[in-house]
């Protein structure tokens, strides 16, 4: 795990995961209080989650997405990757260590973020509070699960083409499967079209994942059954993403 350890102690030494979770427990302080909270005071539960879990997403989109494209160029631009190739750890494990190392920091942001949540943000009702901390939970896992199908590309295209271009590719298929899709959505319904009709359907639905309005209408945390079915969906993305990535990833300067 040598390649995990030296990005893990890179990115924990360089600080910047600090600015982020105080930014998200600053904004949940902050953003609720720019509600009209004097005439409803429950608005500042649901504004709160809102707010941190936003934070999250931002944070993971851009931070979190460009370490990865950043230390995945640095395997190649560096040496690093002839080094530990060297030293016999193969390809795909250089990929996979690289993840982990940034991934740790994508579960720290999800932990805190969920953490505000639950504890603060949770409605006094013993029974909407149950319910409050499975959503929070499923909130959790999904969006790891979709943070490290981006992760992955980052990483893996920065070993070909830089730091900027991967972490703009990842960025842009993070937005589009989370944001863009429901536009493409809204488009399909109102006018029929065979190719956007296949593209809706072959597009990743990352916005699955993104369960804010659940958190702000307080609807409840999902049903077993869907869940299942979101968070298998969302992993079968992971499963593609990585064997994309396997393929993309290469760390070697002799190879090019």
């Amino acid at each position: 795990m040598d390649i995990f350890r030296l990005f893990l102690a890179t990115i924990i030494q360089r600080k910047v995961w600090v600015i982020w979770l105080v930014m998200i427990a600053a904004g949940a302080i902050a953003f609720p209080l720019m509600t009209p909270y004097e005439q409803d005071v429950t608005l500042l539960e649901p504004e709160r989650a809102r707010t941190v879990w936003m934070l999250f997403w931002i944070g993971s989109l851009t931070w979190v997405l460009f370490q990865g494209a950043n230390l995945g160029a640095s395997l190649r631009l560096q040496g690093l990757g002839d080094y530990f190739a060297s030293q016999g750890i193969a390809p795909i494990r250089q990929l996979l260590q690289s993840w982990l190392a940034v991934m740790v920091f994508s579960l720290l942001l999800g932990l805190f973020t969920t953490s505000i949540s639950i504890l603060w943000a949770s409605p006094s009702d013993p029974t909407e509070a149950q319910l409050w901390l499975y959503l929070n939970l499923q909130f959790f896992a999904l969006s790891q699960l979709t943070i490290g199908a981006l992760l992955m590309i980052s990483i893996a295209l920065a070993t070909r083409l830089g730091p900027a271009p991967s972490f703009l590719i990842a960025l842009g298929t993070g937005l589009y499967g989370l944001y863009g899709v429901g536009y493409l959505r809204l488009y399909v319904l109102n006018k029929s079209n065979d190719f956007l009709d296949t593209l809706f359907t072959i597009s990743p639905h990352l916005h699955l994942s993104d369960l804010s309005h659940r958190l702000m209408h307080k609807l409840g945390a999902l049903g077993g059954a869907e869940f299942a079915t979101i968070a298998c969906y969302l992993g079968g993305i992971l499963l593609v993403s990585f064997s994309i990535s396997s393929v993309a990833f290469s760390p070697r300067l002799r190879n090019a």
